[in-house]
């Protein structure tokens, strides 16, 4: 009995460290936008972001109590790109044509266009990309999943499991005639094998588009922290970044239980102006989401 009580002890002791841990990280991070730097006319904020999914029609009361906060803390971020995960409302089945999520932010950000969706019976609709129109203009977009069969549309995972997969635009920057190319992707939160096998392809398709001289920017919901063998077989290909954040899954309620989770990787020909920013803002205690989006300034180089 003493044992169990002395083993009980240590884990609530452990548990409360953790919770101050993770809020001592917590508060490291900036809570809104930071000014865009003095950079000239080359440089461009980008933000990755998890919104959530919604349930039509039993998640419709939860979306409309958190979706202000999710539009205001986009409108504060003001940011060129906007790389989203989880940006479905699904409605039954796997072809969702109704997308609240998207149509309630273009509404918020009406300088902005979408890439990297389409038809969802050809191109799946989760994971759309945001940008500046009087910055960039698009060039191409396009789908891989993380599967032995990575063209196939909603192909099963390594392990078998649920379907996962990355989203890609290419945006030329009007300014420089510089090509970005983006890969947006959404890890398996479950499965270490599907993230390792998810990692390898990312890893491969980014160093293409390296080797081909765009500029390429990796970012999204790794379901992996710094250090981790995913983050590390995708920094492999060339890329850089992944460190130094906050956490930035929260469940919901401004306390998170794990490391970082959301990251932005970069390659050669662009760099990055000052740190990273991570959104920690709310809405009377409503959090748009439970991630908190992830935003960095960069500019290209030669």
């Amino acid at each position: 009995m003493r044992r169990a009580a002395r083993m009980t002890l240590r884990s609530a002791g452990f548990f409360v460290s953790l919770v101050i841990f993770t809020i001592a990280g917590h508060g490291m991070a900036g809570v809104l936008a930071l000014p865009m730097a003095e950079a000239g006319d080359d440089a461009f904020r980008v933000v990755t972001f998890n919104v959530g999914y919604i349930r039509d029609p039993d998640g419709l009361p939860r979306w409309e109590r958190r979706r202000n906060a999710l539009s205001d803390v986009l409108v504060k971020a003001n940011a060129d790109i906007i790389a989203f995960q989880e940006m479905e409302t699904f409605s039954g089945g796997k072809f969702n044509r109704v997308n609240r999520q998207l149509e309630w932010v273009m509404a918020a950000l009406p300088d902005h266009a979408a890439i990297a969706i389409g038809d969802p019976t050809q191109f799946p609709s989760t994971q759309p990309i945001l940008y500046r129109r009087d910055l960039f203009e698009p060039v191409g977009q396009g789908w891989f999943y993380f599967s032995p069969t990575p063209d196939v549309l909603f192909s099963r995972s390594f392990d078998g499991g649920f379907d996962h997969y990355a989203s890609t635009a290419s945006l030329r920057h009007k300014a420089t005639g510089r090509i970005v190319s983006l890969i947006n992707l959404h890890t398996d939160v479950r499965s270490t094998v599907n993230r390792l096998g998810a990692a390898e392809l990312i890893a491969g398709r980014a160093a293409a588009r390296i080797a081909a001289g765009d500029a390429v920017i990796v970012l999204g919901d790794f379901n992996a922290h710094a250090g981790s063998p995913t983050l590390k077989i995708v920094k492999g290909s060339g890329l850089s970044g992944g460190d130094g954040l906050a956490p930035t899954f929260h469940m919901s309620i401004g306390l998170p239980f794990r490391l970082a989770i959301d990251h932005i990787l970069t390659g050669p020909g662009l760099e990055r102006i000052g740190g990273m920013t991570v959104h920690r803002a709310s809405q009377g205690g409503i959090y748009p989401s439970d991630h908190y989006p992830v935003s960095a300034d960069y500019r290209f180089t030669d």
